[in-house]
């Protein structure tokens, strides 16, 4: 039978996978941090199966056990020799096991550390796998193995680092091709309702008006809730000023409330932001995705409110039940529907199948939202990645935290006219 690119491609991966594991020397505990897609999982099985024995795998939540039986079965493992159990429920149960899998290790606490440490669950050997694991849980993990009761040493472990970049160069992963759409706010228009309130539930009097006369309005007033007319351009400054007005109050007084609504106005400013790419992000499926012969795609939006506008049943976010979830979930990799759309929710725990691109709708200031939204995506041989980027706004900010150490050279940058003028479909 003749081999297609995808299972040639996995073969590689392996091989690779295989020679990472054959440099891993003999420790108590292993910390994987591995990029997301970097092939953990795999990696963790064949550990568990060189040293032998039962081992208990600890996951987040269920749908990410039984992303862990597909696997374990896929890749050929034997399935008799794992039990599963959640991280809420680890703590509750006693198990004998030769050793520990914690996916996702970022969630691992002193608490379970303390129910090793008491030999409830006494493992010989513990596997810690997490792709963006912080320096305090891995302050907790290092605090644990001084007092595990099979650690013959507070330096009984390794901790094994590869990045996004890394593992695209060590031929883990795929090579992505990632285009960043920048997009512009309207200035112009003035197309927005701005609403601003003041004086709480005794707000009554509402005054309408232009966003260019709103000192005028508020003037002499204790009580009101303004509905101004707005450009977009004009939205996004008031979200900003508010943030840097109520930071630089919070820096100066260390009032917890100053910082609270100086957090709000940032977090309003990010789902504006997010929610004035809906139409490109149309547009974008519309002209150019939709009409590949293979158009499956993921598409990480910003907000509940927009998710649900672009994607109607093809939606996922925390206003489904984890049933609803992992049933569309379940479609789309069975190639059921050709599109995802969700909000944080597959971000982590989550293999997707047969996905050749991939949208994502709104950054942030974390690194690790932006490796994990790509790690879901590099398991097809050939990802294209679009990220879209509002110019001139704290978005190019969190471009910026994004892409730091990541390889440049798989980036392009457009406006969304030039990407659709330059790559046209017949």
């Amino acid at each position: 039978m003749v081999k297609t690119a995808e299972e040639i491609k996995q073969e590689k991966r392996k091989v690779a996978l295989n020679e990472n594991l054959e440099k891993l020397p003999d420790f108590y505990a292993h910390i994987l941090k591995l990029a997301t897609g970097f092939g953990k999982t795999y990696l963790a099985l064949s550990m568990s199966k060189q040293h032998g024995g039962r081992w208990l795998v600890v996951c987040w939540e269920l749908a990410h056990i039984k992303e862990w039986k597909l696997e374990i079965v896929k890749h050929g493992f034997n399935i008799n020799n794992y039990d599963f159990v959640t991280y809420m429920s680890f703590t509750k149960i006693k198990s004998e096991v030769e050793g520990v899998i914690f996916d996702e290790a970022h969630h691992f606490k002193e608490n379970h550390a303390f129910h090793m440490i008491d030999k409830t669950v006494n493992p010989m050997k513990v596997l810690f796998l997490s792709a963006t694991i912080p320096s305090e849980r891995i302050k907790v993990i290092k605090w644990f193995i001084e007092y595990a009761p099979n650690s013959k040493s507070k330096d009984d472990f390794r901790v094994q680092k590869r990045t996004l970049s890394q593992s695209i160069a060590s031929n883990v992963l795929p090579e992505p091709t990632v285009n960043v759409i920048y997009t512009y706010l309207n200035n112009i228009e003035p197309n927005q309702i701005l609403e601003i309130k003041k004086g709480g539930v005794k707000a009554k009097t509402i005054l309408e008006g232009k966003y260019a006369d709103r000192f005028k309005l508020m003037k002499g007033r204790k009580e009101y809730i303004l509905k101004l007319k707005a450009t977009e351009k004009e939205v996004y400054e008031y979200y900003d000023s508010q943030f840097n007005y109520w930071w630089q109050k919070f820096i100066v007084s260390r009032e917890e409330y100053m910082k609270n609504l100086a957090l709000q106005n940032a977090n309003k400013r990010k789902r504006f932001l997010s929610q004035s790419k809906t139409k490109s992000i149309k547009d974008l499926l519309n002209s150019h995705i939709n009409v590949q012969p293979n158009s499956r795609s993921v598409i990480f939006t910003g907000s509940v409110a927009q998710c649900t506008e672009l994607g109607g049943n093809d939606a996922i976010h925390s206003k489904k039940t984890a049933k609803q979830v992992s049933n569309i979930i379940d479609s789309f990799n069975n190639q059921e529907r050709d599109k995802l759309f969700a909000v944080g929710m597959i971000r982590e725990g989550k293999n997707l199948v047969n996905t050749p691109y991939g949208v994502i709708g709104q950054l942030d200031n974390q690194s690790k939202s932006y490796t994990q939204m790509v790690g879901r995506l590099l398991r097809h041989e050939n990802p294209v990645i679009f990220v879209i980027v509002v110019k001139d706004t704290q978005d190019e900010k969190y471009l910026k935290t994004a892409i730091d150490g990541f390889n440049k050279d798989y980036i392009s940058t457009y406006t969304l006219p030039e990407f659709l003028t330059l790559n046209k479909v017949a």
